[in-house]
C-alpha cells in the first residue's frame, strides 16, 4: 500500500477506542443513508462531478502548522511540496530570531511526542507573521511563561525534552514519519493540501466558529448587531447565521460528533467555561453549535451528539450527508494536552471505520487542523479580509475519488469545506446577507472570495473507486 514505506505500527489503541471500533466493525449489513436534498443527478443519468459525494465528513485536529508537521515531507509522485524552504546544499534557508539567545536558529526535527508549542491568540498570530516576515515564532513563545522558562534555560534538566539539540524552543521543531507515520502515508496515498491556511489569525473558537459558519464576531444581541472580532471569546449566544441553517431549509441533515465524554446537557446562560469537566471532553470552544441561536430555534441541538453514535451511523450507514467530528482532549493533539500518538490513533480509527462500511463508497474525508497552536511555518498568509487568513494548518483528502499521491497547491481555507458543502447540497446557495432568509451583518461572503481554491480539485471521478487506505492503530 502506497505510504508505507515510511510508517510503523502505532500503540495499541485506548480501552475507549477499542470498544468504539469493536461496535463499527460488527457484522450486521449496514444500509446507504440517503443523502438528503441537493444537486442529486437527474433520473438514468451517471454522476460525473461533485454529485458523487454522498458523505462530506471533516476531522478537526488542533493546532499544527503545516512546516510542523509537513515541511520535509516528499511526495513519491515526486511533485513539489510547498514545506520549509531550502538552500541547494539541503540545508535551511530559514532562521528564526531567538531573542533570549541573541541569534537566530533553523528548524530541527523534533522526536518529542509531546510538545509545547507556543501562544496562538490573535496578538500572538501578528507577532509571528511580523508583517510577513514569519519569523517571530520564538519572540511570541517568550510571552508564555512556560515557554519561556526553557527558551532562557535550554539545558536545564526539565527542558531537555522540550527543546531541540542545540537548544531551539520547540515551536521551530518539525516532526516526520517517524513520529506521524499514518498521517505521512495519508498524504503519499491520496491529497495533501500545502495551502490551507486557517481561517482566522487567531484561536480555536474563531476557527470552530469560521468552519461552522464562515464567521467570528461579538454581538450586542440580534445577528444584525454583530461585529468581526478574531480575538471572539466564548459566549452564551452565537446570533449570526451558520451553514446549518441553509442545511436545515433545504433538509439536508448535518451532525456534528464530540467526544463521548463532553458535557452535552449544558445549558445557557454558559456560567463556566467547560460546563461539567470531563477527563476527555471536547472543549466548549471547540464545539460552537451548541451555542448558535439557529440550531436551537430549529431544533436541532441534537444533531451534536457523540463520536460513538458517529461510529455506530457510519457502521449502519446511516451517517447524515455533512459530518464534523471534533476530537477529546487527550485525542486532540493539542500541545501540552500530552503525547501525539493517541490523536493519530484516534483520527486512523474513524478513517478505517469509514473505508470498511458502505459510507466509503461516496464519502469524501477531510483532515485538517484548527489553527497553528505556535509552532514555526515560513509561508506568509493571503489577507483577504481584516479577519484572515491565519497562518498555514496541514490538510489532507481520503476518497475513494482522491487523486493520488496528490498535491494541491490552491489557496485554501475552511471556507472551501462551506464552499463544497453548498456547491454540492445547497444548490451554491452562499452565507451571503444580500441573499439568506436570515440575514446578518457580515461584510464579506468567503465562499466566494476569487481567490480560494475549489476541493473538486483533489478528486478524479473518471477513476475506479479506491480502496480505502486501512492503517495500523
Amino acid at each position: 500500500m502506497p505510504g508505507l514505506r515510511r510508517g510503523r505500527a502505532l500503540l495499541l489503541a485506548p480501552a475507549v477506542l477499542t470498544v468504539l471500533l469493536a461496535a463499527a466493525f460488527t457484522d450486521q449489513g449496514p444500509r446507504r443513508a440517503d443523502p438528503g436534498s441537493g444537486n442529486r443527478p437527474e433520473e438514468g443519468r451517471a454522476p460525473t462531478g461533485i454529485e458523487n459525494l454522498g458523505h462530506l465528513i471533516f476531522i478537526v485536529q488542533e493546532n499544527r502548522s503545516f512546516d510542523h508537521y509537513f515541511g520535509t515531507y516528499e511526495s513519491p509522485s515526486g511533485a513539489p511540496v510547498n514545506g520549509i524552504p531550502r538552500n541547494l546544499n539541503g540545508s535551511f534557508a530559514v532562521c528564526i530570531p531567538n531573542p533570549a539567545q541573541g541569534k537566530c536558529q533553523t528548524p530541527y526535527h523534533s522526536t518529542t511526542l509531546a510538545d509545547n508549542g507556543g501562544p496562538h491568540g490573535h496578538d500572538a498570530s501578528v507577532i509571528d507573521v511580523n508583517g510577513g516576515k514569519m519569523n517571530g515564532f520564538i519572540r511570541a513563545a517568550m510571552d508564555d511563561d512556560r515557554a519561556r522558562y526553557c527558551i532562557e534555560h535550554p539545558f536545564k534538566p526539565a527542558c531537555r525534552h522540550k527543546t531541540g539539540p542545540k537548544g531551539q524552543p520547540d515551536v521551530i521543531g518539525y516532526h516526520t514519519s517517524e513520529e506521524i507515520p499514518n498521517y505521512w502515508a495519508y498524504a503519499d496515498w491520496g491529497v495533501l493540501q500545502d495551502n490551507m491556511f486557517a481561517p482566522v489569525d487567531s484561536w480555536s473558537l474563531p476557527a470552530h466558529l469560521y468552519l461552522v459558519s464562515a464567521w467570528a464576531a461579538t454581538c450586542r444581541s440580534g445577528p444584525m448587531t454583530c461585529r468581526s472580532e478574531a480575538a471572539t471569546p466564548i459566549q452564551d449566544v452565537y446570533p449570526w447565521t451558520d451553514i446549518t441553517y441553509l442545511l436545515h431549509e433545504q433538509g439536508v441533515p448535518w451532525g456534528y460528533y464530540v467526544s463521548d465524554e463532553t458535557d452535552l446537557s449544558c445549558g445557557l446562560p454558559l456560567t463556566r467555561r467547560d460546563c461539567t469537566r470531563r477527563d476527555n471532553m471536547s472543549e466548549v470552544s471547540w464545539n460552537p453549535l451548541l451555542w448558535f441561536r439557529t440550531v436551537k430555534q430549529n431544533g436541532q441541538q441534537g444533531n451534536v451528539r457523540s463520536t460513538s453514535d458517529f461510529l455506530e451511523q457510519v457502521q449502519d450507514g446511516t451517517l447524515p450527508p455533512i459530518s464534523w467530528v471534533i476530537p477529546g482532549e487527550f485525542e486532540s493533539e493539542h500541545p501540552n494536552h500530552g503525547s501525539l500518538r493517541p490523536g493519530e490513533r484516534y483520527v486512523t480509527g474513524l478513517v478505517n471505520a469509514i473505508g470498511q462500511s458502505t459510507i466509503w463508497d461516496d464519502a469524501a474525508i477531510f483532515i485538517t487542523w484548527d489553527d497553528w497552536g505556535g509552532f514555526y511555518d515560513h509561508m506568509k498568509p493571503p489577507r483577504v479580509d481584516t479577519m484572515g487568513y491565519g497562518i498555514r494548518v496541514p490538510g489532507l483528502v481520503i476518497s475513494p475519488y482522491a487523486k493520488q499521491s496528490y498535491i494541491d497547491h490552491q489557496s485554501l481555507s475552511f471556507d472551501a469545506y462551506l464552499k463544497l458543502i453548498e456547491d454540492r447540497f445547497l444548490g451554491g446557495e452562499r452565507l451571503d446577507p444580500t441573499t439568506l432568509s436570515r440575514p446578518d451583518s457580515r461584510t464579506s461572503v468567503r465562499e466566494a472570495n476569487p481567490g480560494l481554491g475549489d476541493l473538486a480539485a483533489a478528486f478524479d471521478f473518471g477513476q475506479p473507486l479506491r480502496p480505502a487506505p486501512i492503517l495500523p492503530t
